[in-house]
Parts: C-alpha cells; structure tokens; sequence
C-alpha cells in the first residue's frame, strides 16, 4: 500500500515503516455514484410531460364525443335522398316522352307494317296506345253515323261510352286469347310484347278504316267494303300474324289458329260487329215513326 504522508511503499500495518506516520483505517469501497438532482429532474420532465399533454387532451375528446354524434346525425340525413313530389312538369315529360315514342312507332309502321313481328315488350305503350285509338276511331265513326241518321240526337252513354268499353273489351281478349294460345303451344312471347305486335299489326289497318270512311263520306261508297275488311283485320288476320311469327316451326299452328279464329269471331261478333252494324240499323230505323 502507499503511505498517504511520504508516499512511499509500505507494508500493510498501523504505521507507516518509511516514515513512521500512522496509516489511515479507513478503505474506501466503491460504490455508487449519487445521481446528481438536476439529472433527475431531466429524466422525470418527459415523463411529467407526457402525462400532462394526455390529460390535456382527454377532455377535449370527451368534449368532441357529443358533436361528433350530432354531425354523423346530420351527414346521415344530408346523404338520404330529397324525395320530390310529382309535379305538373313530370306528367308533361313523361306524355312527351310516350308521344314521341308513339310517333316514331307510328311512323315504322306505315313505312313497313311487316316489322311488327320483330317488336318486343319496350313498344307495349306504343301498342296499347293504337289499340285505345283505334276502339276510339270505332266510337267516334259510329257516334256520328249515329248523329248524322238519326232525328233526334242519341244519348250519350248508349251510343258513345257503351261502344267504346265494347271495342276496347274486344281487342283486350283478343290479346289475351293470343297470348294464351302462343303460351299453350310454346311461344316464348310475353303479355307485353303480344301486346306489341297486336297494335303494330292494328295502325294500318285503322288508317285504312279511317281513309274509307273518309272516301265513303264524299261519295264513294264501295269504300265501306274496305271498311269492313278493315274491322275484320283484328278478328282474323293479325291473330294469325302474331302466331305464326312466335309459335316454334315444329308446332302444328291449325289447331292453334282454329280455336283463337272461333274465339275471336265470337267476341267480334258481339263486341265489335254487332256493336257497330246493329245500333246503325236501330238509328236507321227509329228515324221512322212507324217503328
């Protein structure tokens, strides 16, 4: 060991054997240094400041819990659609839109009648319109027949509204007894498209019912033989148009167009040739007294 007072070599003892000066006792162990305070501070400043900045910002996120529900409210109900009522203008477009498809309908029709058999059901309107228009040519026609040979003007409900609910019944079974007919034989057409192609079928011919009478008024009466093969049209020739088109090629169509012609000269006969032949002939006759 070193003496502390000569700093000399000495052995281990009381006293120093250069020097003779006592030795001190005391052996200092090593041990662990004190951490300074201002260390400590330092280390526990992060901590404090951590924890104050979450405490910070806790209560602004209970504070934004309520809005955050009454916005997600309120977005909710801006993203539901506004439902706006019908109005005026939307019945005027929607009848603009049917007449001018109507009218393009129309006028294929004239142009090649033939294409009816390729209409389908997006020309249903089209279809139902003609057939409304041509149980309305019919009224209208015998209205002023009916007018024109009477003496005395006819009540309104038996010789226009009667007429007209019998035209329309008519062409609705005949469309429906060739609907159901093409059904039972395998036709893969449906209600709308039959209806379709019935009023495709039916614009020429109305033309040609209302270009007679026209000729018939000015003097040319052969024109009501045209009339009549007008009127006969929906009864007989365009069941058998619409039939042959749809029924499958290995199907016999006799039997089909059997039953729909019996079915159909039944109806005609009672709804639509009866309806119009007969209440002329009452008009005729009641213009004489003796009746």
């Amino acid at each position: 060991m070193i003496c502390p007072s000569c700093n000399q070599e000495t052995e281990e003892g009381k006293f120093c054997t250069k020097c003779g000066q006592p030795l001190s006792q005391q052996e200092t162990t090593p041990s662990e240094p004190a951490e300074p305070v201002e260390a400590v501070k330092l280390a526990n400043e992060p901590v404090q400041a951590q924890q104050t900045y979450e405490a910070a910002n806790a209560q602004p996120s209970q504070e934004q819990a309520a809005p955050t529900a009454e916005t997600a409210g309120q977005t909710a109900q801006q993203q539901q659609p506004e439902t706006t009522p019908y109005t005026m203008n939307d019945l005027g477009e929607a009848v603009k839109k049917a007449s001018g498809g109507f009218g393009r309908f129309a006028l294929n029709q004239l142009k090649s009648p033939g294409q009816a058999r390729s209409l389908t059901e997006q020309s249903w309107i089209s279809g139902a319109i003609t057939i409304v228009l041509t149980a309305l040519l019919y009224t209208i026609i015998l209205y002023i027949t009916l007018n024109e040979i009477s003496s005395s003007s006819p009540p309104f409900v038996e010789s226009f509204l009667v007429p007209f609910l019998k035209f329309l019944l008519f062409f609705i079974i005949s469309v429906a007894v060739i609907y159901g007919t093409g059904k039972l034989m395998g036709s893969q057409d449906n209600f709308f498209s039959t209806t379709a192609k019935t009023g495709g079928y039916l614009f020429p011919y109305s033309v040609l019912f209302l270009a007679g009478y026209l000729f018939a008024v000015i003097g040319l009466d052969f024109m009501v033989y045209v009339m009549l093969l007008a009127m006969l049209a929906p009864i007989l020739i365009i069941p058998a148009y619409v039939l042959m088109e749809s029924l499958p090629r290995e199907i016999d169509k006799i039997y089909a167009l059997m039953v729909v012609y019996l079915i159909q000269l039944i109806s005609g006969y009672y709804l639509l040739l009866q309806t119009l032949f007969f209440a002329i002939f009452d008009g005729v006759m009641s213009s004489f007294p003796f009746f």
